[in-house]
């Protein structure tokens, strides 16, 4: 937890966004680690409508899914960007971070313009800004059709 707290710190998170972090921490530091795991999985894991996987919102459990996958991996290698060996290139942490080192016209490259509208419904747009000052006001908008 003291990493975590040092990158709340230095970063640029509002201070009620801080507040929540901080809420979250002292709720995970009072139960046990295998505990918190569990939720998570339960959570992240175990629910469609909760996945931590970009693509499965998108595409589901159709062939289209793979192909994405494999574009998307082809982006980020042309960036420089390296995932772990791990990693599925949807993995919303990683996309994230790929964001956040990328200039704001770059983001809609990872699913186009439909992308905006899926991950609209789930995170607000404040979410993102927190993170990363770069991505514009207007990126919360619907895509035009």
């Amino acid at each position: 937890m003291p990493e975590l707290w040092a990158a709340v710190e230095a970063g640029r998170l509002r201070r009620a966004r801080r507040a929540e972090l901080a809420g979250l921490s002292e709720e995970l530091a009072r139960e046990p680690l295998t505990a918190s795991q569990e939720r998570y999985v339960a959570l992240f894991d175990r629910s469609r409508a909760l996945s931590l996987h970009l693509f499965e919102h998108v595409h589901g459990e159709s062939r289209d899914r793979g192909q994405a996958m494999v574009a998307l991996n082809a982006l980020y290698r042309r960036s420089g960007y390296v995932l772990a060996v791990n990693e599925l290139p949807d993995y919303l942490p990683a996309v994230l971070e790929y964001l956040a080192s990328r200039p704001a016209a770059d983001h809609l490259q990872i699913h186009g313009r439909d992308a905006r509208h899926n991950v609209r419904k789930r995170l607000p747009p404040a979410a993102f800004r927190d993170w990363n000052p770069n991505v514009p006001p207007d990126w919360s908008r619907r895509p035009a059709r």
